[in-house]
């Protein structure tokens, strides 16, 4: 059957599947369809198989879950051994056998690599979902492409939410007979509100990444209000790395006013957002990395459900999601006038914008509901279930398994406190010595912390982390393999941030030291916002302490830039306007 046109017909379905859902965390709140895939593929019972840490819980139930990050040091230490020899998680293993799962679904290429070694142990078939970056940009590194060349000779079934990113795929090696489409699923159960005439409002949501254009999705809207009349402000919702450089763009183009960031959105809260939006504006592009949207983002569908029409780039596969000129309008990425020209003429035309939103509306009530996803989804399983058997490839090792596979066996070997074993690993995969240095004494210094958790007091414990902290600043973090090792240069502030935390509370002398050490996370590069808009807070009550107001709450400001809903910060600098 032909890929792109990924309409699959078959019997109703007659029993009930038990999927295995094979994924790195579960769950960001950026990737909640994830959750509705878990929940949602029609006659199915799920296991959630998480490789990393629980997160957003509350937001995301699931009946069973499995998570690798609950693991205590010993149980990290047998889990590595898995991991070494086989390739394979035994925790996961055991479990997936435990549940008697019919087939494991693993989310982005990463977890596909990963899920090879776990579906042939358990002789069950493999669907991989692929989502974009592993398709735009993992490639480009040669041991992606081996990792790959292994999934596509083992997996039964590989799915793409277009026809863009399912192409990609095909270019990849991919059998085209085995790549089916599979829509993003979103909420479509609430009837659109429709935001108040008196004040429209833009509305951009994704992650601040270069791949999102929202760097020139402002300059649109700053566009825009030179050459309309029409009064609109601007939410930003998302959280990224690009957010120093997008405020500060903000301010360049006169926007302070009017256009609000608000920082990530929980889903539970996203139909409010989208109730109060006028027009959706999402102008995606290619990365200076090559990485893309691959398909289309998720916002663009949600949107849709909520009959909010949207102006768009035709980028990957959003001309596969916005029809131009039926369910939103569309311009070339990077055409700053365009997206300004389409959004005067939505915000200038109600009956054009009630049109719009309308027959997107109907079209994700038909497309995109969860009801439809799950059939869906339940027909690419059935056609997983009903393919040939797949011819092994056990891997001699994890590097033949591939960088996600080596990367978790570091990261147990780490959480062991193993530094012999992890040695070994880098030994046998010849990674530069400087990164080898930091993981070893990264693993060191959080065994002498685990046995001595006062860092307060300086001594060895804080002179250790001076070291460490120069170690990693010393390694170039460049392209290929020492990629993987951002989690590592990240876990390295995380535990500095601790150090910070416990001398500020210490001497003069310990707030000094906590001072500077915050001031360096504050700049520090890979750095997720919550730190960084910690490592803001810190500052704040220091520059306060030493009376120092204005900085104070300039670095509040910044904290409140990177937490919106850091309610210290804010009564910080409420307290401080009141005592002005």
């Amino acid at each position: 059957m032909d890929h792109a046109q990924g309409v699959l017909r078959g019997a109703r379905p007659e029993r009930t599947l038990r999927v295995a859902h094979l994924v790195s965390s579960f769950l960001h709140i950026t990737e909640r369809w994830i959750h509705a895939q878990v929940r949602g593929a029609s006659g199915s019972e799920a296991l959630v198989l998480n490789c990393g840490r629980r997160a957003n819980e509350t937001e995301f139930p699931v009946t069973r879950l499995v998570s690798l990050g609950d693991l205590d040091p010993g149980a990290c230490a047998r889990e590595a051994g898995g991991w070494e020899r086989r390739g394979v998680s035994p925790t996961l293993l055991r479990q997936a056998r435990r549940f008697g799962c019919d087939l494991v679904h693993a989310h982005f290429g990463p977890m596909g690599t990963v899920g090879v070694s776990l579906a042939e142990a358990l002789g069950v078939p493999l669907v991989t979902s692929f989502y974009g970056y592993d398709v735009g940009v993992l490639p480009r590194d040669a041991a992606w492409r081996r990792a790959y060349r292994r999934l596509f000779a083992c997996g039964a079934r590989f799915l793409a939410e277009g026809p863009v990113l399912a192409r990609s795929l095909a270019l990849l090696g991919c059998p085209r007979d085995r790549i089916g489409l599979m829509p993003l699923p979103v909420t479509t159960t609430e009837a659109p509100a429709g935001a108040p005439d008196s004040e429209p409002v833009v509305l951009l949501c994704s992650r601040l990444i270069e791949k999102k254009g929202v760097d020139d999705s402002l300059r649109a809207i700053a566009r825009a209000r030179r050459y309309t009349t029409r009064g609109f402000r601007t939410i930003v919702a998302g959280e990224g790395p690009d957010l120093d450089r997008l405020l500060a763009l903000r301010h360049d183009l006169g926007l302070d006013d009017t256009v609000a960031f608000v920082g990530a959105v929980a889903p539970s809260a996203l139909a409010d957002l989208l109730a109060q939006a006028t027009v959706l504006v999402q102008m995606s592009r290619v990365a200076a990395n090559g990485d893309c949207e691959g398909g289309a983002p998720v916002i663009l569908s949600d949107a849709a459900a909520a009959a909010v029409p949207v102006v768009a780039t035709r980028h990957c596969d959003i001309p596969d999601i916005v029809l131009d000129g039926k369910t939103g309008l569309l311009v070339e990425s990077g055409d700053v006038g365009g997206a300004a020209r389409a959004l005067i003429r939505l915000l200038d035309d109600p009956a054009l914008r009630r049109r719009l939103g309308e027959t997107a509306r109907q079209r994700a009530l038909e497309e995109f509901s969860p009801a439809a996803c799950g059939a869906r989804l339940r027909l690419h399983y059935e056609q997983a279930l009903a393919s040939a058997p797949r011819p092994s490839a056990r891997a001699r090792g994890p590097q033949d398994a591939g960088p996600a596979v080596e990367s978790y066996l570091i990261s147990f070997r780490r959480r062991a406190g193993d530094t012999r074993g992890l040695r070994r690993v880098f030994r046998a995969r010849g990674y530069p010595s400087g990164e080898a240095a930091v993981a070893v004494s990264l693993i060191t210094l959080e065994t002498r912390v685990a046995a001595s958790p006062d860092l307060s007091a300086g001594g060895p414990l804080r002179d250790s982390m001076e070291d460490l902290i120069a170690a990693c600043e010393r390694v170039a973090w460049g392209r290929g393999r020492s990629r993987r090792f951002a989690t590592l240069r990240h876990d390295v502030w995380t535990l500095a941030y601790r150090f910070a935390s416990e001398a500020e509370r210490g001497t003069a002398a310990d707030r000094q030291w906590a001072f500077a050490l915050f001031d360096r996370l504050s700049g520090a590069p890979g750095l997720t916002p919550d730190l960084r808009g910690g490592a803001w807070f810190h500052l704040a009550r220091l520059h306060l302490s030493y009376g120092r107001t204005v900085e104070a709450l300039a670095s509040a400001a910044r904290c409140l830039a990177f937490i919106p809903a850091h309610e210290a910060a804010a009564r910080l600098l409420d307290a401080q306007h009141k005592a002005a």
